[in-house]
């Protein structure tokens, strides 16, 4: 059996359409009640599934149509809308002829089972069929134009409410909400522009341009005029001049708002983002100190896992960072147990821990480390990582252990020359005591 549906919600049209197709019925498809009146003339359904709320033609109005046609007035009419729900609605539907008047959203197998009980209600030619004009029925005429005022007065209290919201979203919101015109003449601006130092009247009919640094002013129009051209929102990063004078940095998203292939205006918001662009800043610098640091630089979490090593790490290890991050740092280390506890207590207590210690290169070559290990604490002050700055202090330990060689060495030197020089004092003494007694021997 074919099956009209009659909704403008694409969503909402598909959602039926799949559900009734499922259970074997055809399915034709209109928007509105001007096209379903069209389709139906054309190829009268079984059944009318119809919104109420449609533009062009509403339910009610098609049902009317349907119900005067004499081709069309015995076809079955089931009402399934969300808008209209007051039971003064519900007595107007049946009233114009409709058959069933189903709110949404309604439990599937309900709603099948109505469809069902409205079709066997038609085969068998239980249902009514209007033979007297309405159009001559004041009482349902007055039901119609009562339901209409109802319904106007619901959407006018409805929008004046939405304005209202949106008026107050617009007015505190944090960012800055402009409109201009498509040569970038500000024809609206949010009030919360007195956070720099300006009143709305000071900027609404200039050139957004003349608030902006003249060394950005290129770029920024070279956006504005891309969205122009494609219709695409632009992102842009600039600087903007203050009421004061100063300069703040600020971000700055438009988009393109048409009627048919005609531009409007352009609607956007602009953000300052002076404090991030210097957080930024301290970052990027940050990070080209570790990165063009002499010392190697390890990060990791708080379970020893390792997140980022510096180019120093990797000229001295031979190691890449896809062969080192995601291991354990202890895997790397030649430190005895003893050592790496007295170094976690330390550091997990948020201490930083200084020593000494054997690592391995990816060659299997060892070389000392000199290291200090930091714990890095969130805005909360919970410690999330560790950070490892350490010197390759190899050269310097063999330099140590040759000056300690030299040193011994020199001791037992010394020792053996303190032995020959007491040795020397006794043989002298020796030789004078011989010459003493050759001495008395010659007279």
């Amino acid at each position: 059996m074919k099956i009209l549906i009659v909704e403008d919600n694409e969503d909402s049209r598909m959602i039926l359409k799949r559900t009734l197709e499922s259970n074997g019925y055809t399915i034709e498809e209109a928007s509105n009640g001007v096209e379903a009146l069209g389709l139906a003339k054309e190829s009268p359904p079984d059944l009318i599934i119809s919104d109420i709320l449609m533009p062009e033609m509403d339910g009610f109005r098609l049902c009317y149509e349907v119900k005067h046609d004499e081709q069309l007035k015995k076809i079955p009419f089931v009402f399934y809308t969300a808008t209209y729900t007051d039971p003064k609605d519900e007595r107007l539907a049946l009233a114009l002829g409709a058959s069933r008047f189903i709110f949404k959203p309604a439990e599937t197998e309900e709603f099948l089972n109505t469809i069902r009980e409205v079709l066997e209600e038609y085969k068998e030619k239980r249902l009514p069929v209007p033979e007297k004009q309405l159009e001559e029925d004041i009482a349902i005429y007055r039901m119609y134009v009562d339901s209409l005022v109802r319904k106007l007065n619901e959407k006018v209290k409805d929008l004046q409410h939405s304005k209202e919201k949106y008026q107050t979203i617009v007015e505190n919101i944090f960012d800055i909400i402009y409109t201009v015109t498509s040569e970038g003449i500000i024809t609206f601006i949010s009030p919360n522009i007195s956070l720099w130092g300006y009143s709305p009247e000071e900027i609404i009919g200039h050139n957004l341009l003349e608030f902006i640094h003249p060394d950005d002013v290129e770029h920024v129009t070279q956006d504005f005029q891309r969205t122009m051209t494609t219709g695409a929102e632009f992102p842009t990063v600039a600087r903007l001049r203050k009421k004061d004078g100063s300069y703040i940095y600020i971000e700055e998203y438009g988009k393109v708002l048409k009627k048919g292939d005609r531009i409007i205006q352009i609607t956007g918001s602009i953000r300052d983002i002076t404090k991030r662009r210097k957080a930024e800043e301290k970052v990027r610098k940050l990070s080209r100190a570790v990165e063009q640091s002499s010392s190697l630089i390890m990060i990791t979490d708080t379970h020893g896992i390792i997140e980022y090593i510096n180019p120093m790490f990797i000229k001295v290890t031979g190691y890449s960072p896809e062969e080192i991050i995601g291991k354990n740092a202890t895997e790397l280390g030649m430190q005895s147990s003893a050592q790496q506890k007295q170094m976690w207590e330390t550091i997990i207590t948020g201490s930083i821990w200084r020593g000494e210690f054997y690592n391995s290169k990816k060659n299997g070559e060892f070389y000392w480390e000199a290291a200090s290990i930091s714990p890095v604490r969130n805005e909360e002050g919970i410690i999330t990582h560790f950070i490892k700055v350490a010197e390759d202090i190899t050269n310097k330990k063999k330099m140590e252990d040759e000056i300690k060689k030299r040193v011994k060495e020199l001791e037992e030197f010394y020792q053996l020359a303190i032995g020959r020089e007491l040795r020397m004092i006794e043989l002298k003494n020796e030789i004078e005591e011989l010459k003493g007694e050759l001495s008395k021997y010659k007279k």
